[in-house]
């Protein structure tokens, strides 16, 4: 292959002083031969013109040597160029995966042979970017690369090679091609200009693949798509179309550190191990090292059978109340990055999407949010994002979290929020943690900002800050997902089961809280002041009922409910102060009732609304299990209807759902009357008493009077309406007593 490019190149951005006219026509002639040759089938004669350019590279390496000044800078320059003539054989990229839509596809080149530790950096010095260009649409995404040691970093722990690797996850099936820049030159990897630098190695490289449809379903997220926001209060899977309800680990939030990751030290806590989770492997968990994550991975197969749906994790705690996780070589470097660590984190992500769990990706904590750049989107900060964008987001569901109990400027915010957008292809969603009672100072500024997405809320006050951000947000024009990932009681949080096995003020304070206010679900955090803890936590069976508890909720709403439609709508309920509805009024009723006895009331309204007949059904959130009837099957609308008691364990709390029933078809049997015959519930129908004498006295209606509602019972002629099952009803006549003033005898 023709090389000399590469030389020229790197020659005038090191020495601009030899980069005379010639040089530069030079340069240009062997540019136009490199793209001719490395495009070229015949490999035998790329090879050839490879070799017969060695003898310039040698001319020219000597010449510039003899020069006395920046022989250090010269040196550097041709090993990489020497480097790239020996490898630059192997051109083309290497293209794997499973080559089908939302699954990851890797393209991995041969390039200069470096390491963590080099100079040039190979971080920040060499800019990988490909364009993927899908032929049928006409849609184009350039997806950042990135440095990765031998290729096989977790397995090897290296941390120095030559493979350089872009992920993608294509989203649409069909032909795709790609075209490759690869480029270097100082800090040239934040550099948003295409043409900065010069050329080297594989620059300028193309081809295709083709993707076919994805083979997955059940919890395998790639089967979903991708996780959007899509200005709506929840996100939504790109491939199903369905939205999505969090039900999520918050704890700990530093299970990245773990022993069997490389260069993982202990921080202030312990170094997680996960022994209670090694016997809840699978034969498929992708382990390393012969065996090496399988606790950790085993925790997630946990989680995933029990419905756990994310997991919140920080990827830099540094000065945190941690301490122990970061992605760099060590904690003071800001530069340089671990790849076998890395490569690592990726197996575990991507198990995650296997088994069904969003990655809630935390990016700092309060106490080092100002660590990088001083809080301002710097290099330390710009090169952080691009590490985890380009080694992470191809995962379908992956949600930035700007900081945890942020306390960075609106205006630094809005800044990540941006650069975020702008180089994760995918547009993942992205979010802010704050203090309890700081929400209104942190989040109004960022209302209706265009790349902001959401409330990540630390609160008390899940039911009105829900509410609240769901309803102002809107009002700003860019709709918010809300989710609460923190009860605020840091001590406490989640009790383990041995401490409270019913959950029940979790349930009604913030699980309930913020579904029935219009929230899009919840991760739970354990509390310091308990074993298994927020730092930590070895064993999440500890909170084994609440994860029961939490999958109930989200299935009840994802089964029976069309969510996305309904709204808070508590002012409907006789005690709005206790219980919660959550309603597409006219349509569909969810009554969340704290503790149930039998006076609760639902109004379904006085206008066309709220006429209708409903379906009453009662479910448990403590113990799931199908919904039940109780003694009201049926409600009728307009007006205030009574709810009656709960199938069982009144005094606990209950969601009964309300739907409709206008299709079904009751039978009205008037014995000795008239108004008989088929009707769909909720009907008003005219009844009217046959006398069997012309002196009989009607005295009321008799049968099965509590399926039918009587204008007035008392009447021998009046309106009934149908309320539930076939009725059969008749009316009650008594000839009158007759005493006469002469005799004793009487007759009735």
């Amino acid at each position: 292959l023709v090389r000399n490019s590469q030389f020229y190149s790197a020659v005038c951005l090191a020495r601009p002083s030899t980069c005379d006219k010639t040089h530069q026509q030079t340069f240009r002639i062997f540019r136009s031969l490199h793209f001719i040759l490395s495009h070229s089938p015949l490999f035998l004669l790329r090879a050839a013109a490879h070799l017969s350019s060695l003898a310039l590279w040698v001319q020219k390496i000597i010449s510039i040597m003899r020069e006395k000044t920046n022989k250090s800078t010269v040196w550097h320059v041709c090993f990489v160029l020497l480097a790239g003539v020996v490898f630059s054989a192997a051109l083309a990229a290497e293209v794997t995966g499973e080559l089908q839509k939302w699954h990851r596809t890797t393209l991995s080149f041969v390039g200069p042979n470096t390491s963590e530790t080099a100079v040039p950096n190979p971080f920040t010095d060499y800019r990988l970017l490909v364009l993927f260009s899908h032929n049928a649409t006409n849609k184009t995404y350039l997806v950042p690369g990135f440095y990765a040691a031998d290729g096989n970093a977790s397995e090897s722990s290296a941390d120095a090679g030559n493979v350089w690797r872009v992920h993608f996850a294509a989203d649409e099936e069909g032909d795709w091609t790609y075209n490759v820049s690869f480029r270097f030159g100082e800090m040239l990897v934040l550099d948003q200009n295409a043409s900065a630098g010069v050329s080297v190695f594989f620059d300028g490289d193309f081809g295709n693949f083709t993707i076919l449809p994805t083979n997955k379903t059940g919890k395998d997220l790639r089967g979903k798509g991708a996780l959007r926001y899509v200005g709506k209060r929840y996100l939504q899977w790109a491939e199903t179309g369905e939205y999505f309800l969090k039900g999520g680990a918050d704890s700990p939030e530093n299970v990245l550190a773990f022993a069997d990751f490389d260069n993982t030290p202990k921080g202030r806590n312990i170094l997680h191990y996960f022994k209670p989770h090694e016997n809840d492997t699978l034969p498929d968990d992708d382990t390393w090292k012969g065996g090496l994550g399988r606790n950790l991975l085993g925790g997630i197969n946990y989680l995933s059978s029990m419905g756990v749906n994310s997991i919140y994790f920080l990827t830099m705690n540094v000065e945190g109340d941690g301490d122990d996780v970061f992605p760099w070589t060590n904690k003071t470097e800001r530069f340089r990055f671990d790849c076998s660590k890395l490569d690592q984190w990726e197996r575990v992500f991507g198990h995650m999407t296997k088994r069904g769990v969003n990655m809630y990706v935390i990016t700092q904590e309060t106490e080092n949010d100002h660590l990088l750049d001083g809080g301002d989107l710097g290099i330390t900060r710009k090169l952080y994002y691009r590490e985890l964008v380009a080694r992470f987001s191809h995962h379908p569901a992956v949600a930035w979290n700007l900081g945890e109990e942020n306390t960075n400027s609106p205006e630094q915010v809005k800044s990540y929020c941006d650069y975020l957008k702008a180089i994760d292809i995918y547009q993942h969603p992205t979010f802010l943690h704050t203090w309890p009672g700081w929400q209104e100072y942190r989040y109004d500024p960022l209302l209706g900002y265009p790349t902001f997405d959401g409330a990540s809320l630390q609160t008390w006050e899940t039911r009105y800050q829900t509410k609240q951000w769901v309803e102002t947000s809107a009002n700003y024009g860019h709709q918010w997902v809300v989710y609460l990932d923190e009860v605020a009681d840091a001590e406490v949080g989640v009790l383990p089961d041995s401490e409270d096995p019913y959950h029940f003020f979790m349930r009604i304070d913030y699980l309930y809280a913020n579904l029935m206010s219009g929230g899009a679900g919840v991760e739970w955090y354990f509390g310091y002041g308990y074993p298994n803890s927020d730092l930590t936590c070895e064993d999440w069976r500890s909170r084994h009922n609440m994860w029961k508890q939490t999958t109930f909720a989200v299935n009840i709403f994802q089964q029976y409910l069309p969510f996305e439609e309904m709204s808070s709508k508590d002012h409907l309920l006789g005690n709005p102060n206790d219980n919660m509805c959550f309603a597409k009024e006219g349509e569909i009723y969810a009554v969340y009732i704290a503790r149930a006895y039998n006076g609760d009331t639902l109004d379904l309204g006085d206008t066309e609304i709220g006429k209708g007949a409903y379906q009453v059904d009662w479910f448990d959130p403590m113990y799931g299990g199908d919904l039940r009837q109780s003694n009201v099957k049926a409600v009728i609308g307009p007006g205030r209807v009574k709810l009656g008691p709960p199938p069982e364990r009144p005094g606990w709390d209950w969601l009964v759902l309300l739907r409709p029933l206008n299709k079904t078809i009751y039978a009205v049997l008037t014995v000795d009357g008239q108004g008989s015959g088929n009707y769909t519930l909720g009907t008003y129908v005219n009844v009217s008493a046959t006398a069997p004498t012309p002196t009989a006295l009607f005295w009321g209606w008799q049968g099965d009077t509590n399926k039918v509602e009587f204008e007035d019972i008392n009447a021998a002629a009046t309106t009934v309406r149908v309320l539930s099952e076939d009725a059969e009803i008749f009316p009650y006549f008594a000839e009158p007593t007759t005493t006469s003033t002469t005799s004793t005898s009487t007759s009735t």
